[in-house]
């Protein structure tokens, strides 16, 4: 029978045998990140956020861009029907001023006079700062021509030809170019005072 010698001896076959007891050691592989890859994982967050925070402010553009597009048509349709209500149907309201965008504030709060009741709401550009404002370009007024803010026929002066003009923060688009073309074909802009050029992100509304 083998025979316990120690707790380190032992007999096998009649031999004796060793077994050294070693601490054991596990290997533990690193689950942090490294200065580099913190590096990179902050600068993908920042390029994605570029691409988050362009996009967002470019669809914002966008917007404030339709709806100076739609404000200005809005007007024009307002002005078609106050100049229905004018001497022959043949002009359209005026509107004084100490300058063409004081010359728009002054159209459109005559076009949305209740007794008259041309335009729904007052009408100002989404940001209402220089150089996105609404401006009023006309023609030379004469007198008693349309119906004044009291609803009195043919006591408010007219004018023939008008350019709506705002710009656009998208420079680039093309209804900037084709409402220039419009104009220009129609009515001419230059006459206006408007110191246009096709395609600089203006947008013009004139009389078809």
């Amino acid at each position: 029978m083998p025979k316990l010698v120690n707790s380190s001896l032992f007999i096998v076959h009649g031999h004796k045998k060793t077994i050294n007891h070693q601490p054991s050691t596990i290997n533990r592989n690193s689950t942090g990140f490294t200065l580099i890859e913190l590096l990179i994982v902050i600068a993908l967050i920042g390029i994605i956020g570029s691409i988050g925070f362009y996009g967002y402010q470019s669809s914002q553009q966008k917007a404030r861009d339709a709806q100076r597009k739609s404000d200005l048509q809005m007007v024009k349709r307002a002005l078609e029907s106050a100049k229905n209500d004018c001497l022959a149907s043949s002009y359209y309201p005026d509107a004084g001023g100490a300058d063409e965008t004081a010359a728009f504030i002054t159209l459109s709060n005559h076009l949305i006079d209740t007794d008259l009741n041309y335009l729904p709401q007052t009408i100002s550009d989404p940001k209402n700062t220089s150089p996105y404002v609404y401006t009023y370009h006309k023609s030379a007024s004469a007198t008693n021509l349309c119906i004044d803010d009291a609803g009195t026929i043919n006591n408010y002066s007219g004018i023939k030809y008008y350019v709506l003009q705002t710009m656009l923060e998208i420079t680039n688009d093309p209804d900037s170019a084709k409402s220039y073309d419009a104009c220009q074909t129609t009515i001419g802009l230059v006459s206006f005072g408007t110191t246009p050029s096709r395609g600089d992100g203006y947008y013009y509304v004139c009389p078809d």
